[in-house]
């Protein structure tokens, strides 16, 4: 049921900014950014600040653009505007790319036409149907407000004219961030992009000053430096302060509150784990992990990774943990009292099983092939970051008949 309308007014003036991330539908559940937002999120409790991590119904550009409406809105839409976006969709489905050089013909680049209009159906999104999602995004409070919201869109695509990334002069409550990293900065994705998160508020505060000057176009060593490159996007945490001006900005907005100090306690703690990360693919000691019942996920602090599991995956993982000889599926009904204690272990857990349920669990790994099956996916969780130092170390290997776990706590 909806809250009334004073009580999304009281909630919405505890913070400053409500800052939604917009993760296309397409681009699918990914890893990386579940764990930058987690991240970002952890850093921002007890600021003006508030993260909601939304599922954005953008249709697939690669098939789809709505031109009419990303512009309807801007009176009668000027016809060679039209031309060009319905030139830009017949050139993507006859695979011409005359003049974007050596780009792969099967790989979609945004072009300046395709992500106007894709940044105008954004700023749509949050005035006029974010509201109605509120359900899907847990937030019965949200209603938009020009001054307080931001969203910040997840772009898998690149852009023809080269890295695109913060605030959007076309549209005055959207920011961007690309997802798509060289393989140099895999095994720091998720810490890259919540660095980009943890500014976006910032240049959007300041952009309430000055929108054209909300960020840096030329490095000076400030956090709020422009990103015109993947390296400027790395060279970030070698930051650790706000540079007078962006200060002094800051002060003038919010004179009660330090918020200088959340942002450059961010970024060097964000700089910490990066060095953390560079400590790991250096060692060969294995990568510390916590198996948190509670939450239902494994987590590896070092890296600030989580990985999720279901009820039934984190019980089977626990029992392979403890017992360094592994399970076979002869062996399951032998180990069925000490897997039956693996999964009292969630009784505190949201969606922990009942009696019943473990019971018809432990039969099906005993009498089908599901414990197999259990075993790849909890593997399949992992590939979405095995790229990351020592991860693969923690996977479930099969030795003979055995399932095990190679690293050892």
């Amino acid at each position: 049921m909806d809250l009334p309308l004073h009580t999304k007014f009281m909630i919405r003036t505890l913070y400053m900014v409500d800052v939604l991330v917009l993760v296309p539908e397409y681009l699918g559940p990914s890893a990386m950014v579940t764990n930058a937002f987690e991240y970002i999120k952890s850093l921002s409790k007890g600021s003006p600040f508030n993260f909601t991590l939304v599922q954005y119904p953008e249709d697939d550009p690669r098939f789809d653009i709505d031109y009419h409406r990303a512009f309807q809105g801007h009176g009668v839409m000027p016809f060679q505007q039209l031309v060009n976006g319905i030139a830009d969709r017949e050139d993507e489905d006859l695979m011409n790319y005359e003049g974007r050089e050596n780009q792969d013909p099967y790989d979609y680049i945004d072009s300046q036409q395709t992500l106007e209009a894709r940044v105008h159906l954004a700023q749509r999104f949050l005035e006029e149907d974010a509201a109605e999602e509120w359900y899907e995004m847990n937030r019965p409070d949200y209603s938009f407000d020009a001054r307080r919201t931001l969203g910040i869109l997840l772009n898998p695509y690149s852009h023809e004219q080269g890295w695109v990334s913060g605030p959007v002069q076309e549209a005055a409550n959207l920011a961007l961030l690309p997802v798509h990293f060289s393989s140099e900065n895999q095994a720091y994705t998720h810490l890259l992009l919540a660095a980009e998160m943890l500014v976006a508020p910032l240049r959007f505060l300041l952009g309430r000053l000055d929108k054209k000057t909300c960020s840096h176009e030329m490095s000076c060593g400030c956090i709020n430096d422009h990103v015109h490159s993947e390296e400027d996007l790395s060279s970030r945490f070698e930051y650790g302060t706000l540079c007078p001006s962006c200060t002094e900005g800051v002060q003038q907005l919010t004179p009660t509150l330090d918020i200088e100090h959340y942002f450059e306690t961010g970024m060097r703690i964000l700089r910490e784990k990066q060095a953390d990360i560079a400590k790991v693919s250096s060692a060969r000691t294995p990568l510390y992990m916590e198996l948190q019942t509670k939450m239902l996920c494994l987590s590896f602090p070092q890296i600030a990774v989580r990985i999720p599991l279901s009820a039934k995956e984190c019980a089977l993982y626990q029992y392979i943990l403890e017992h360094p000889n592994g399970l076979t599926k002869d062996a399951v009904s032998s180990a069925r009292t000490s897997l039956s204690e693996s999964f009292e272990r969630l009784s505190h857990a949201d969606e922990a099983p009942s009696k019943s349920e473990v019971h018809d669990v432990i039969d099906a790994w005993n009498y089908s092939n599901d414990l197999r099956i259990t075993v790849g996916k909890i593997n399949a969780n992992f590939r979405k970051v095995e790229h990351l130092p020592g991860m693969k170390n923690w996977m479930i290997t099969r030795v003979g008949d055995s399932f095990r776990i190679q690293a050892k706590s």
